[in-house]
């Protein structure tokens, strides 16, 4: 009975294991964080959205916004830090923030660096 009940529960994790691969569009690849914070994992896909979340969390000056042509915070012309990130990067200037490097940055010096990547 014993040896039953252990071969059914390998049968059904062996059926799960075979269906996730079926399931799935392939096997991912992760990458790693790495512990050491001056190796950057870039993810080439961030944009503005994601690269003004991480400046939040890193609590690098801009991540807030931009308070607007009226130069004063709290007013209806305020612009989001993506709305400033998206104007920049479809100016059409040749200026460019890196968003995957800013979103992918683990310092406000790394920040600082993704400017000279370009």
């Amino acid at each position: 009975m014993k040896n039953g009940v252990i071969t059914a529960l390998l049968i059904i994790a062996a059926v799960i294991f075979v269906l996730s691969f079926l399931g799935s569009e392939g096997c991912a690849v992760m990458t790693p964080v790495p512990d050491d914070p001056a190796v950057v994992v870039v993810d080439e896909q961030a944009d503005c959205a994601e690269a003004c979340a991480n400046m939040e969390v890193l609590e690098y000056p801009g991540w807030d916004g931009s308070p607007g042509p009226d130069r004063r915070r709290g007013t209806d012309d305020d612009l989001s830090c993506a709305q400033v990130c998206e104007e920049v990067e479809g100016s059409g200037d040749g200026f460019s923030w890196n968003t995957p490097c800013v979103a992918s940055a683990r310092s406000i010096e790394q920040v600082d660096s993704c400017s000279a990547e370009e």
